[in-house]
């Protein structure tokens, strides 16, 4: 099987160790399969509502000799999800399906412990609405692969619900903390992105809500 590109790693990276990991979205298992042979979780549940990613993880996972070590699911978001799961991934999507996928299925997190996501798109909502649901970012992440820039989250259930400042829900409270390098080369990207954008065309809503996330961009790197 092909090492894990990056970004899969960096979330295999937050799954608990003894996990029974539910991992949706899957396409060719190799999350799971990986994290089973490094003995990093008891068990997985692959999760693809597609007929060509779902045939792809039972071949990988047969080559693997796992194929009795992962339930196969052929089915949407977590409408199937294991009674055995306590680890859940969402990831290769777009921030608004994940919330979609998480909010249709609410009552059948009770037994979740964590869930990782790696938002494509739409961080911020991602993170007004899980904190609005009562999960707290217990580790945040960002990678780069490929010129691209992926924020990976590690969410853990909390009391009650979260309250993030404007800044913390655009730019993740963790990675605003620590500061690491890989963020600083993110926060510069984007900077420039915004400025690009900014010389555009514009509607006088749009170029608000640019300047405003420019602003908060400048803040953090000034801390730098």
């Amino acid at each position: 099987m092909p090492k894990l590109s990056k970004r899969l790693a960096a979330i295999a990276s937050f799954i608990s160790p003894g996990s029974y990991l539910a991992d949706i979205g899957s396409d060719h298992a190799y999350l799971p399969i990986q994290l089973i042979k490094e003995g990093r979780i008891i068990g997985a549940q692959a999760v693809d509502n597609k007929k060509g990613p779902y045939q792809r993880m039972l071949l990988n996972a047969e080559k693997e000799g796992l194929e009795d070590r992962i339930e196969f699911s052929l089915s949407n978001g977590l409408d199937s999800l294991s009674d055995k799961a306590d680890s859940l991934s969402i990831c290769g999507m777009g921030g608004l399906l994940m919330m979609e996928i998480i909010q249709k299925n609410l009552g059948k997190l009770s037994n979740i412990k964590e869930i990782v996501l790696d938002p494509h798109r739409d961080q911020r909502t991602v993170r007004e609405k899980m904190s609005k649901l009562s999960y707290a970012l217990d580790k945040e992440m960002v990678v780069e692969e490929d010129g691209i820039f992926y924020m990976i989250m590690h969410w853990i259930k909390a009391p009650y619900p979260i309250e993030y400042s404007e800044e913390e829900l655009l730019l993740g409270p963790i990675l605003l903390r620590e500061k690491s390098n890989d963020f600083k080369v993110y926060l510069e990207s984007r900077a420039a992105v915004l400025n690009n954008l900014l010389n555009k065309e514009l509607s006088d809503k749009t170029r608000q809500d640019y300047q405003s996330q420019l602003y908060f961009v400048q803040k953090a790197l000034s801390t730098y």
